[in-house]
């Protein structure tokens, strides 16, 4: 029978040989994390250099995707969604937009009306973004953002026509988010509308948006402001001595 003194050895080599495996866990999941993290801001460039190339593509819409992307994380988050939903939707909304890239530049720039056949080509950038984002189960919000964000409550939008709830939820928030944007946006073609005739105009829009969303917009309308105000598009100052 072994003395208490040899007992006591005993365990202080095996509390020894357990610190030890403790802290070589410990650094492997250091080592995992800081992994993960990297991974984690490897895709975050990478969605937000797709979300530019978009932007870049289409150069007329400036901050657009930006505030979009606001509109719909705080949108999502007052609607009490999921903390990973109003987190996935904060930069997927950047996204929807993204089909534009194989639409030909020169009528994404068209001054006037759209003839018939330009608007079906024009309204195809729906299909060409789900297109391009289906292929990653980490961009299948954006996707289905990119394909439905211009579907109706009342199944009068496009591609597919689709209504109500049939339409995803993270499209339908955006759907409003991006109508509010380009009606304050002022283009070569158009002025920009003030924030409250955008507001009254989405409060007449029925049958257009999921009431839910908008009812939460309505109450919540003027963050909204607080975000297009920040982020506006701002015309770069003109170099000193330049002809007005």
């Amino acid at each position: 029978m072994p003395s208490n003194g040899a007992e006591l050895y005993r365990l202080r080599v095996e509390n020894a040989a357990l610190r030890r495996d403790l802290e070589s866990l410990r650094e492997a999941q250091a080592m995992i994390a800081g992994l993960r993290d990297e991974t984690e801001r490897a895709f975050m460039i990478s969605v937000t250099l797709l979300a530019k190339a978009a932007e870049l593509h289409d150069e007329e819409t400036g901050n657009h995707i930006l505030r979009v992307d606001r509109y719909a994380a705080d949108l999502a988050s007052r609607l009490e969604l999921p903390a990973e939903f109003c987190r996935e939707i904060g930069y997927s909304a950047a996204l929807h937009d993204v089909g534009k890239m194989s639409i030909d530049s020169a009528l994404l720039r068209k001054r006037g009306s759209l003839t018939g056949a330009e608007r079906r080509e024009m309204e195809l950038h729906t299909e060409y973004g789900w297109q391009i984002l289906r292929q990653s189960d980490r961009l299948r919000m954006a996707a289905d953002i990119a394909r439905c964000h211009h579907e109706r409550w009342d199944g009068n939008g496009y591609p597919r026509g689709l209504s109500g709830e049939d339409i995803p939820l993270a499209a339908r928030i955006v759907a409003l988010c991006d109508v509010y944007d380009a009606l304050r946006s002022p283009r070569p073609y158009k002025e920009g509308i003030a924030h409250e005739e955008v507001r009254d105009r989405l409060a007449a829009a029925d049958g257009h948006f999921d009431p839910a969303v908008r009812a939460c917009f309505l109450a919540h309308h003027q963050c909204f402001a607080e975000i297009y105000a920040e982020l506006v598009d701002r015309k770069p100052a003109r170099p000193e001595g330049d002809p007005a």
